[in-house]
């Protein structure tokens, strides 16, 4: 065999045991009913003390699992989505804590998609949140956030994300928070459904990096 096509075998070696080793390490990090279609939720307290509990989402300021909103917001997919309630504060949130196992992965990304009534353009947010330990709560490691204003359709979902993002050595714990300004609301309901987590994020210049590949190949 040649240099070239040694090397060639080797990079495409090393590539098929970090696709497997990010494959299986995804299956530590999983979100528990990312579409709302189990109920009911649980309480904050129950998710954050006097340790981390994972596999369900539970309210801080109000929030219930719908089959419909009042301005005829309805789910996005399946039957049931998230009804976000205007209850005084400055935000109204769900959250969830999730093992990410040991060793943790390298990388996670997390979206959602939200919806409000018609004519209200409510802030709309996603927060991650990173811990060492189980009982963590509230001394993250690392912060993560993202947020944008919705068009006012109340006929159009719109999909927030916060992209692949670095996760710090020993974490053990991510907590997703969603949520909406309350103030932004205008005594509205938010909706919010489909959460979607994914750990060890793809690499984005994979096909590049294939190209080089086979150029050493070709010369």
């Amino acid at each position: 065999m040649s240099s070239r096509k040694k090397i060639v075998f080797a990079f495409c070696a090393g590539l098929l045991a970090l696709s497997t080793a990010s494959a299986l390490t995804a299956q530590d990090c999983t979100l528990a009913n990312p579409g709302f279609e189990d109920g009911p939720l649980g309480e904050f307290n129950d998710v954050v003390s006097p340790t981390f509990s994972g596999g369900f989402w539970a309210d801080e300021n109000g929030a219930i699992i719908a089959d419909g909103g009042a301005c005829n917001v309805m789910p996005r997919t399946g039957d049931w989505m998230l009804r976000m309630l205007t209850t005084g504060y400055h935000s109204t949130e769900t959250w969830q804590a999730v093992p990410i196992g040991t060793p943790a992965p390298a990388s996670f990304s997390v979206s959602a998609w939200f919806n409000a009534c018609d004519g209200i353009a409510p802030r709309a947010a996603i927060n991650a949140k990173t811990f060492d330990n189980d009982a963590g709560w509230p001394d993250q490691t690392a912060t993560y956030s993202i947020s944008m204003d919705l068009d006012g359709d109340g006929s159009t979902w719109e999909e927030l994300s916060i992209g692949c993002e670095a996760i710090p050595a020993g974490t053990m714990w991510l907590l997703i928070d969603i949520s909406f300004v309350e103030s932004t609301l205008s005594g509205n309901a938010g909706f919010v459904d489909d959460v979607h987590l994914m750990c060890d994020c793809p690499v984005p210049n994979a096909r590049s990096t294939w190209e080089g590949v086979k150029s050493l190949y070709k010369h």
